[in-house]
């Protein structure tokens, strides 16, 4: 039995955009242009400090694009909001090994390994991110690296980093 085409979808595309069954040809630049929307609410639903309605538009954009990393990183960031840092762990990981030249999500993802007790790894991270950090463009990250690592020598019990995220770090 072979699919039937939908007649109405059918009806509406031109012939140049159908498949040779009849049905429409998916229409990428529709789905690039819902993408994006769908990422501007989250967007402003995180900025709103709305994280539990952040987070599921930002997981239904992962579902639809799972190595996209602006997703990664902002599904991760409504994670570390709610105070789920090792939720948020493997996302910001998975972002920064899409993007080697980004240091924002390892940044993040040190801040979760601070508020998970795993101090000696976010040592370990953050020394490496400022190593990599290209002067100038990454000034304001290789402070707050800075500050991190200081806190964490000054203090004798386990450090939390501030949860609010700047909405333009993911």
């Amino acid at each position: 039995m072979t699919a039937q085409p939908d007649t109405l979808s059918a009806a509406a595309a031109p012939p140049s955009q159908l498949q040779s069954d009849g049905r429409p040809e998916p229409a990428a630049a529709v789905q690039d242009v819902d993408d994006e929307s769908l990422y501007a609410v989250g967007h402003h639903l995180y900025a709103q400090a709305r994280y539990d309605l952040a987070l599921p538009v930002f997981g239904l954009l992962l579902l639809r694009d799972s190595l996209e990393r602006r997703y990664l990183s902002a599904f991760a960031a409504c994670l570390q909001m709610q105070g789920r840092p090792e939720a948020a762990l493997p996302h910001y990981l998975t972002a920064a090994v899409l993007d080697p030249n980004d240091p924002v999500p390892v940044f993040h993802a040190c801040e979760c390994l601070v508020a998970t007790g795993r101090q000696a790894e976010a040592r370990e991270g953050l020394h490496k991110l400022q190593a990599v950090c290209q002067p100038v463009v990454h000034d304001a990250l290789q402070k707050k690296a800075q500050a991190l690592l200081e806190l964490m020598a000054t203090s004798s019990t386990s450090v939390h980093p501030g949860k609010k995220h700047d909405a333009n770090c993911h």
